[in-house]
């Protein structure tokens, strides 16, 4: 993955952005190398863009593109459900021990919702939230709309 540019015209990527932009702006298919963050692994991401491919078998370039459409929005519903989960745990794990004192009897379903409570107000993961939301629907649409394209052909 380039972190900076060599052509002048297009913005310098600065090692703390997450995602580096393309070098060409012109090309539209999501690759390792521009949907992916430096923690993220570039196999997963290739794989599921495989199995994507392989289910649809898309015939011409526009099904291609709907096709890397499809992959990018998994994954990013994947990567947002992770980090919605995440922190989920990150809040019980934290106030276990106040639960545990205040509620000695409580159970997996209280602590859980004493966790989502103090994290409903944290604009970090109600943003993770909704673009987990979003790339749920995105995905759903992206699903719908090659299935027609396939029954046309």
């Amino acid at each position: 993955m380039k972190l900076y540019n060599l052509n002048a015209t297009q913005p310098t990527i600065r090692p703390t952005d997450s995602v580096p932009i393309p070098p060409d702006t012109t090309t539209l298919t999501p690759t390792s190398e521009n949907t992916l963050t430096c923690l993220e692994n570039n196999i997963q991401f290739a794989h599921v863009h495989a199995a994507v491919h392989e289910q649809f078998r898309p015939p011409n370039d526009f099904q291609s593109l709907l096709a890397d459409d499809l992959a990018e929005s998994l994954w990013v519903r994947n990567r947002f459900g992770a980090i919605a989960n995440q922190s989920l745990n990150f809040a019980i794990q934290s106030n276990w021990d106040d639960v545990s004192k205040r509620h000695p009897d409580a159970d997996p379903a209280f602590r859980t919702h004493l966790a989502w409570n103090q994290i409903a107000t944290d604009p970090a993961h109600i943003r993770a939230t909704d673009i987990h939301t979003r790339s749920s629907r995105r995905v759903q649409t992206d699903i719908r709309l090659l299935a027609f394209v396939a029954r046309l052909r």
